[in-house]
Parts: structure tokens; C-alpha cells; sequence
């Protein structure tokens, strides 16, 4: 008999064994109930032989109903729960169902006929790792190194956040997770403690100057700015010429708060605001000399200054203009040049100025990596690397990607998901459970590739907390069908 099969009858037995016996450290059935089917007659018999284990995603207390995923085939399933239910951890301790947390792998013995559980186990043989704060998922979102560990994601891996579902790049450096693996597999995360937004208004007398949010985020001030930064309240110190001035703000997970600072005057025009309108949008720029970003405004210093500006397929265009101290803008138009073809009379025609495209969702601000970029669909000058896209609407939740840039000199496009209306009258408990409602997002499905056996050493991963046992065990596929 297969090692996996010693293991689903194991698990059934513990499972029966709790239901039979009603004994469960104290918060386990009686020996005789009341009838689950109405009635007032007394049950002897053992309703719930039938087994499954899936990832838990929340419970609605007024319906007495649960939900979770089935381990392997990712169906989403609704049972039944009541005060009879047993509901213990993986170590046989009594706990209450608002204990469980989205994304614990759970054992359930129910009844197929009545759609009702009688006992809930968190599944002894998971590996949780929690306190996640530095690791890195491949670009292909597949697999997730915890510092020397590598665990691949299950094909139906399943992502918690505040009570919405996540896709991997979702997830940002930022974050902090837990993750639930058997055999190197992860199954399902939660993300701890999450990131929000901080808008800046009114900035022009800091623009060029620095923005310090506690000693997590330290950026020059630029025009139209959004900084991902992980929740929590934080002292912010900005500085510029003449400048030096202190706030305090609080960030919530996948809010946006704004900073408004237009109190702030600077006491001598030193310099001018100036923004850019140069045709073509993907040309290259040069103040005095050195590169810029011409899609961003600048705070430049009063007086004479020089552009140029170039473009495959353009004439190259240098022109001067002043700064006076007020906000301006400079136009700069750049005029086709003549095609230059080759020996054998084809065009040459090498993308030199590649750019990045968001295509969707529409109508979305786009910033990357803090940096506002435009309204979706929007392109802009590729910068090859890790990025944070952050897209926001007014109504929607704001949400943040990790994308990977190539730097292969071509064109790159993205589209990302449609974004979600803000719910007011939801909320959610510490452990990020709906209260009173459901509100999930469509989960996705995750392609990888297979893990291998799973060995920890010692009780921690390069500082990440690990709790439960190892078994070098693969899940057990469901038995029954509800």
C-alpha cells in the first residue's frame, strides 16, 4: 500500500475516532446529540463518514455555514457547522471556529447527505512557516524562496490578504506572509501585515526635496507621487531648501492616505517648477547635459537652461529656455528625418527607445515604483528590472504587481485584472475573516512544477518562525465527494 494511502486512513481514523467518541478535550460532541435531521430524537449512529481536506476561507455565523477550497482540485465547497462540530488544532486542542484563519489547511469529517461537518482538524502533518519578511517569488510566480528553502506552489494554491484572494505577484517586497506547505509545496499564504498608499497633494515647494517615512521608505519628491509603503503609522520628515518639517500618518492596508502639503512655503524662490511636452512621447532628453525624465515635472534652478532632445527616426532638436520661479512649461517637437535604408533598399529599423505599455485595467492612474506614469492605457521608457506597478481609480481598491522587465531592447505590454470596487460595509476580524459577510476576489490558478521532499533544520529559516512538524507525506486525495 502506498505511503499516501496510510495516510488518508490514518487521518479518517483520527477523525471518526473524535466523532465517536465525542471526546475532544472538552469541547467535543456528547455521546448522544440531538438529531442533525430536526427532529427530537436522539442519534446513536456515526452520520459523518465522509472526509475531505481543503483550504479554509472564512464562515458566515448567521448561516452557519463555512467555506473551503478542496485540497488538490481547488473546488470551492459550503458546509454546514453548529455547536455540535468538534474544531481542534493539529495538536487535538479545542479551539472555536473564528480561531481558524483563511489559508489553514483543514481535515473535516461530514455528512455527504446533510452537507454538515462534525469535526474540523487542522492537518498535523503541514509545515507553517510565518513571519515571512524577506523572500523572493520567480517571475513565472511558481515556486518561492524563504531564504536557502525553495517551495513550489500547488497548481490551486490559494492566497489570503484582508479577505480578498491574491495571485503571486501580487505580492510585494514589502509584505509580510505565512505560507502552509506539505512536501515543499505551499498550498495556500496569508499576508500578515500588508501595504498601502501615501498620496502626496499640494507638494510643489518640496518637489526636488526628500521624503522620509520612518525607516521604511526614504525617495525624492517628484510631482504626482503614490509611495507603496507596508501599514502602520509612521513619522514622515520632509526637507528641502530651507525646508524641514515633520508629520505623522497612518497607513492601512490597501488605502490610500493623503498628505496634503500645502502649508509648506518655501521662503525664497531658488528654483522653478517646470514640466515637459516633448513629441515623442518615447524620445530621450537632456538637461544641461545630463539625462532626465521628461514625463515628470522638475524643480530647476532660476536662470538659462539647455535641452536636447533625440529620437530614432527624428532630427535631434537643442534648445534653450529660462527659468523664472513660477511653474512652466517647455514644448519641445521633434521633426521626422529622411529613412535610412541599406544596401539592399529594406529600412533599418531598430527599436532604440524601447518603452513599457499598461494596458488595462482602463482609465487607471499608473505609478511605478512610486512614480506617476499616466492613465491606462498608458507607455512610457523602459527601464529593464523589478518594478511595483501600482494602479488606482477613485471608487476601486488600489493594488500593487510586481513586474519583471527584460532588457531586450523591445517593446513590453501588461494587462492586469479589472479592479474591485470599494465595499463599505464590509469589514473583517484580526484574522482578516469577513464579519457578518463574505467578499472574495476569483482566485487563480497557478501553474509549477513538482516539489521535492521537505527538510527543516532547526526552528527557524533565516529568521522566519516555523511551527509544526515536518512528515515527508504527500495530501491525501479526497475520499468522498459531498
Amino acid at each position: 500500500m502506498k505511503k499516501t494511502d496510510y495516510t488518508k486512513i490514518l487521518i479518517f481514523i483520527s477523525l471518526l475516532v473524535l466523532v465517536l467518541t465525542g471526546c475532544a478535550r472538552g469541547m467535543a460532541h456528547e455521546a448522544e446529540f440531538t438529531s442533525s435531521y430536526g427532529n427530537n430524537e436522539i442519534e446513536n449512529e456515526n452520520i459523518y463518514v465522509s472526509f475531505a481536506q481543503g483550504i479554509y476561507k472564512g464562515c458566515n455565523r448567521e448561516t452557519g455555514e463555512f467555506y473551503f477550497y478542496r485540497l488538490g482540485s481547488g473546488e470551492e465547497v459550503t458546509l454546514l457547522f453548529d455547536g455540535t462540530t468538534t474544531i481542534n488544532d493539529k495538536y487535538g486542542q479545542p479551539m472555536s471556529i473564528e480561531m481558524l484563519r483563511p489559508s489553514d489547511i483543514i481535515n473535516i469529517a461530514y455528512s455527504a447527505e446533510l452537507q454538515k461537518a462534525g469535526a474540523i482538524v487542522i492537518t498535523p502533518e503541514v509545515l507553517t512557516i510565518s513571519n515571512i519578511s524577506k523572500y523572493t517569488v520567480d517571475e513565472s510566480g511558481q515556486s518561492i524562496v524563504v531564504g536557502d528553502e525553495t517551495f513550489f506552489f500547488d497548481a490551486n494554491a490559494v492566497l489570503f490578504s484582508n479577505g480578498f484572494e491574491l495571485t503571486p505577484n501580487q505580492l510585494i517586497s514589502k509584505d509580510v506572509i505565512t505560507i502552509n506547505t506539505i512536501d515543499r509545496k505551499v498550498y495556500s499564504l496569508i499576508v500578515d501585515d500588508g501595504h498601502g498608499y501615501l498620496q502626496l497633494t499640494n507638494e510643489d515647494s518640496l518637489i526636488g526635496g526628500w521624503i522620509e517615512i520612518g525607516n521604511q521608505v526614504i525617495s525624492q519628491v517628484m510631482s504626482d507621487m503614490m509611495i507603496t509603503v507596508p501599514e502602520g503609522t509612521y513619522n514622515v520628515r520632509l526637507t528641502n531648501t530651507g525646508i524641514e518639517e515633520y508629520r505623522e500618518v497612518t497607513i492601512r492596508r490597501n488605502e490610500v492616505t493623503s498628505l496634503d502639503l500645502g502649508d509648506i512655503v518655501s521662503s525664497v524662490p531658488e528654483k522653478g517648477i517646470v514640466s515637459f511636452s516633448i513629441t515623442p512621447q518615447n524620445a530621450v532628453a537632456y538637461l544641461d547635459g545630463s539625462y532626465i525624465d521628461h514625463t515628470m515635472k522638475m524643480k530647476i534652478p532660476v536662470g538659462v537652461h539647455e535641452i536636447t532632445v533625440s529620437a530614432s527616426g527624428y532630427s535631434t532638436v537643442t534648445q534653450y529656455f529660462e527659468v523664472t520661479g513660477i511653474n512652466q512649461n517647455v514644448e519641445v517637437d521633434l521633426e521626422n528625418e529622411t529613412t535610412i535604408s541599406t544596401v539592399s533598399g529594406n529600412a533599418v529599423n531598430k527599436n532604440l527607445y524601447a518603452t513599457v505599455t499598461i494596458e488595462s485595467p482602463i482609465d487607471a492612474e499608473v505609478y511605478e515604483d512610486n512614480i506617476y506614469k499616466g492613465i491606462t492605457p498608458s507607455s512610457y521608457q523602459k527601464t529593464p528590472g523589478t518594478h511595483t506597478i501600482t494602479l488606482h481609480k477613485n471608487g476601486y481598491v488600489t493594488v500593487s504587481y510586481t513586474i519583471y522587465v527584460e532588457d531586450d531592447g523591445l517593446d513590453q505590454s501588461f494587462s492586469f485584472p479589472e479592479l474591485v470596487p470599494e465595499r463599505s460595509d464590509v469589514t473583517y476580524d484580526a484574522n482578516g475573516n469577513p464579519i457578518n459577510n463574505t467578499n472574495t476576489v476569483s482566485g487563480n490558478n497557478i501553474n509549477n512544477g513538482n516539489g521535492g521532499n521537505n527538510t527543516v533544520s532547526g526552528n527557524t529559516i533565516s529568521g522566519n518562525t516555523i511551527s509544526g512538524n515536518s512528515v515527508p507525506t504527500s495530501p491525501p486525495s479526497p475520499t468522498a465527494e459531498p
